[in-house]
């Protein structure tokens, strides 16, 4: 369990919230990790201390780790892969779907070297997450992405199984790589959604930009894909390279390529910053947001979206906030 699903536990456990498959992965961490035991106690000392929580209790849990990071070492922890979700960008983005996760962690048990120390997973749900490299990233129900610490400064390689769309952060010196069971993705533009599904058949979809594909079996064999375009690939070998529907305005589903429509509905986002939200509603609303007030660009929130228009969602985004907001036609002003 990394840092933020048990951060999210926590504060769902403050409010009373908690499933009971929830409370018995929390209580598991606590048990198995004294690291994090040590943030639990804490917690909970500061909320005896009070009759009602006057302070926001994702800042108050992040101020803990903070305290209890600086007085004994993090241990490293080897996150076996579970599962998680994502959805619809119409700017800059990627999508990801891997193959059957059984036979691929026997296969990455067996033969991957290199040790992924970060996992990230959810089972029913659909989850919206930035990585430390900017690049954001909508995993799709029952996935799994898996990354090193390390991920943004040195090199920016991670696996997945399941599925997911990612908008890439632009870094022309460390090349963005998504590797799965049968193929890996290379991103030399922005907008993909790669679809693994079905066993020994790759489905990869780009919406603009550009992505080189190399498969697995023909290591010497590299396919680009311009914007447009659906590479299908059977066993290794290219079946067919056909093209998709141009993507139009989040609002308009028909016109949204089959590829990439999972991601429009439910997404859950955790301690995500608001200046990341934006773009998120930029994408899904078809608007243009401008956010005048600095210091809450970086403020966090957890919550999710629905079918809620786009006024219900900054309306529920301020109950947790306050903030000032004006919609008028195509554009958003936040202050």
């Amino acid at each position: 369990m990394n840092k933020s699903i048990f951060l999210n536990l926590l504060a769902k456990h403050s409010a009373g919230t908690l499933t009971e498959k929830e409370k018995i992965r929390l209580e598991k961490a606590i048990d198995e990790n004294p690291y994090y035991r040590s943030i639990y106690t804490e917690f909970q000392y500061y909320i005896s201390q009070k009759s009602t929580v006057e302070m926001d209790v994702e800042a108050k849990l992040e101020e803990i780790w903070l305290k209890i990071e600086s007085e004994m070492p993090v241990p490293e922890i080897s996150i076996a892969p579970k599962r998680i979700v994502p959805m619809w960008m119409k700017v800059a983005s990627v999508v990801l779907v891997l193959i059957g996760a059984g036979f691929f962690l026997r296969q990455y048990t067996q033969s991957k070297p290199e040790l992924y120390t970060q996992s990230i997973s959810t089972a029913d749900e659909k989850l919206f997450l930035t990585l430390d490299d900017g690049t954001q990233v909508w995993l799709n129900e029952h996935s799994t992405l898996e990354y090193n610490e390390n991920f943004g400064s040195e090199k920016r390689e991670l696996r997945l199984t399941g599925e997911a769309f990612f908008d890439v952060a632009h870094n022309a010196q460390i090349p963005f790589r998504v590797h799965s069971q049968t193929v890996d993705v290379t991103v030399k533009g922005t907008a993909f959604n790669v679809n693994a599904k079905e066993k020994d058949k790759v489905e990869v979809a780009l919406l603009r930009g550009l992505v080189a594909v190399t498969s697995k079996q023909l290591k010497n064999k590299e396919i680009l894909l311009h914007p447009n375009q659906r590479l299908t690939m059977q066993n290794g070998e290219k079946l067919a390279l056909d093209t998709i529907i141009k993507p139009q305005i989040a609002e308009n589903a028909d016109t949204i390529p089959k590829d990439v429509k999972w991601t429009n509905s439910q997404l859950n986002f955790n301690r995500e910053k608001l200046v990341n939200l934006a773009k998120l509603m930029e994408n899904r609303y078809g608007v243009q947001i401008t956010i005048t007030n600095e210091k809450l660009k970086s403020q966090r929130f957890t919550g999710s979206i629905t079918d809620e228009s786009l006024a219900e969602m900054l309306e529920a985004l301020r109950l947790s906030y306050p903030f000032e907001y004006e919609i008028s036609n195509k554009k958003v002003i936040i202050r």
